[in-house]
């Protein structure tokens, strides 16, 4: 068996790991309400949105489309832990990724995986508005934490998850990345 192979095997069973684990982790919670901000609704992720949340995932990421394994998870719960932002035109236009990484989620830690804004909305705090909006959600589901990175350099990520309410796990270390944020889910007012 070649080492591309092997390779490509084990990236598959990973990816079947994450689908298994998450669907576990995921079974209990309810979906993310939706709510308003301005002319946005945000929601969670359905099944009518999914082939446009894969559009607008691969125009920021290079071309890359959403993998097998999390788009699957998205189809089935995707709408417990995972939004998205849909403006006027029935568009999404932004969107927040979380899932279950081990060992995380045996202490009740869900992970802000990715937060995508369409570069035509940005600076309008939709990534912030829509992690709080997640975190509200989360906290009423018995999750106490949020973990998530940002990428050192990425100075509008790192406004939007601070104006969330995340917060870093370390104190300010310039050789950090990529920099550890987390936000503490417990007692979360209402969303609004």
């Amino acid at each position: 068996m070649s080492q591309s192979l092997r390779s490509k095997i084990k990236y598959q069973l990973q990816g079947f790991s994450f689908f298994l684990h998450n669907m576990k982790e995921s079974r209990t919670l309810t979906p993310i309400p939706e709510a308003q901000y301005d002319d946005y609704r945000m929601v969670g992720i359905s099944r009518r949105y999914l082939q446009a949340l894969d559009r607008l995932h691969q125009s920021l990421r290079g071309g890359r489309p959403i993998g097998f394994w999390r788009k699957l998870f998205f189809w089935f719960r995707g709408a417990t832990v995972c939004s998205i932002v849909i403006n006027q035109q029935d568009e999404v236009v932004a969107f927040a990724f979380s899932y279950f990484r081990k060992p995380e989620s045996q202490d009740n830690i869900i992970h802000a995986a990715y937060v995508g804004v369409r570069p035509q909305e940005r600076g309008k705090r939709l990534a912030g508005v829509l992690l709080r909006h997640n975190a509200v959600h989360l906290s009423s589901q018995g999750l106490i934490r949020m973990s998530g990175q940002v990428d050192r350099g990425n100075e509008a990520s790192l406004q939007a998850v601070q104006r969330a309410g995340f917060r870093r796990l370390t104190p300010e270390d310039p050789e950090e990345d990529p920099i550890q944020v987390f936000y503490d889910l417990v007692n979360l007012p209402e969303f609004g």
